[in-house]
């Protein structure tokens, strides 16, 4: 049924294995790049750079300067007026804000010109501000709405909106870039939420950051939503208010989303607030609707979730040096459901209150992991439903339990090694074991 190991000792077991690794997740990666290039992941970033430079620069103040004409920042426009603008350009637009603070109390609406770009470049000191409380999270409507795409929003900070950047519905939105956008306490910052018509492709979040939210990070979801190349995420869910909703998220995948890369990410503090069971997770994929396929997280740290840092029901999920820390609200690790390619390679699970590894009618299968815990943690709880069965598959894999909790993995295993994990041994942060995603162009 399965073999168990106390022979590797240490370092020279551990960078055996890390070697092999290595060129697997080269491959592995090579073989992604071949399969990504039969369909875009992420925007046209080179084009829209090509059209915002050639793009009219309209310069904009909250309140307006000079002549109010836009032409410099001596004249410029005044933030109401460009308001009423960026849904009805006839020629490419780069909207170039002065440092201040912008008020954003209602939806703006953002639609590109036929054949052009529209491009929201911040800076330091830009500051777009809502309405939104905790104290009545469904109340406001401050954010931008985008009504098509070949839309750039750089460098802004939101703060107290209820969106960041919220896809709208009946519209084409392809090819959007959004870069060095930060965020504190808002509903939900970049928000494709369910039950949109699309189609919603090929879309680059690099470099966002949010402090505080009550929903959820970012959202992904529709059954004609594609293309997704997220880099340099950080996501924190504590919030100032301590007022959470209680199925929230740092990242969810909804209804059939696909071809979504996340690298380079970390995740935290995502606890749900609910009368019962305790919600919450750092990435979560849901099938309802149908189910998100080909999903790929590289680098990435997840931790201090409601229920699971990584809950995941969807079809085709590659994880590459993942670390789930776990926390005082996490009861799991890894919980995969419903499919049987789940894959997980030099990763780490640590510190979870219920279990490392939940499997529901679900195979996983995890090379070069590590699974440990301050305190005893039975290492998984494989469920088979409704006639369905559940496979874990350990490769590498050291993991502190002892033999007979082992046994109640029902594992296909090689190479494990049971017992304590010396402290200095411990993986307790990323490893660089896979290659970097590529580096964006600057929007200039």
């Amino acid at each position: 049924m399965f073999g168990a190991s106390r022979a590797l000792s240490g370092a020279a077991a551990r960078g055996g294995a890390t070697s092999r690794v290595l060129i697997t997740l080269v491959l592995s990666l090579i073989g992604v790049g071949i399969a990504s290039a039969q369909e875009t992941l992420g925007a046209d970033v080179p084009e829209l750079v090509k059209a915002s430079a050639a793009a009219e620069t309209v310069y904009v103040s909250p309140t307006g300067a000079g002549d109010r004409s836009g032409r410099n920042e001596a004249n410029a426009m005044a933030f109401s007026t460009a308001r009423d603008r960026m849904s009805s350009l006839s020629s490419s637009t780069v909207f170039a804000f002065v440092p201040g603070v912008y008020s954003l109390t209602s939806g703006t609406a953002l639609r590109a010109p036929s054949s052009g770009v529209l491009h929201l470049r911040g800076g330091d000191g830009v500051v777009f501000r809502g309405d939104f409380s905790y104290s009545r999270p469904e109340s406001s409507s401050a954010g931008l709405r985008l009504r098509s795409g070949n839309v750039i929003v750089e460098g802004i900070r939101f703060e107290n909106t209820r969106n960041c950047v919220r896809a709208e519905n009946n519209a084409t939105l392809r090819n959007v870039y959004i870069k060095d956008v930060t965020a504190k306490d808002v509903h939900s910052c970049i928000n494709i939420d369910r039950g949109l018509s699309g189609p919603i492709e090929n879309w680059t979040v690099s470099g966002l950051e949010v402090d505080g939210y009550y929903r959820v990070g970012v959202r992904l979801g529709g059954p004609n939503a594609r293309g997704f190349n997220l880099s340099g995420l950080q996501l924190n869910g504590a919030n100032s208010a301590g007022v959470d909703y209680c199925w929230k998220g740092g990242i969810q995948l909804y209804e059939g989303v696909s071809n979504v890369r996340l690298a380079n990410a970390r995740i935290v503090n995502n606890i749900g607030d609910c009368t019962d069971y305790q919600q919450g997770d750092g990435i979560e994929a849901d099938d309802t609707g149908g189910a998100p396929r080909n999903i790929e997280i590289l680098n990435t740290y997840v931790g201090n979730s409601g229920d699971a840092d990584l809950d995941m029901k969807a079809n085709g999920v590659r994880m590459y040096n993942v670390v789930s820390a776990g926390g005082r609200g996490t009861y799991y690790n890894f919980k995969f459901w419903n499919y049987p390619d789940y894959s997980c390679e030099a990763c780490v699970g640590a510190n979870p209150n219920w279990f490392h590894i939940i499997l529901v009618n679900a195979t996983a299968r995890f090379t070069d992991a590590q699974f440990y815990a301050d305190r005893t943690v039975p290492p998984c709880d494989l469920r088979h439903r409704s006639g369905g069965r559940s496979q874990l598959i350990l490769d590498q894999v050291w993991m502190e339990a002892t033999e007979q909790q082992f046994r109640g993995c029902e594992s296909s295993a090689g190479g494990v090694t049971l017992g304590e994990i010396p402290a200095d041994q411990r993986q307790v942060d990323l490893r660089p074991v896979a290659p970097e995603p590529p580096v964006l162009r600057s929007v200039n």
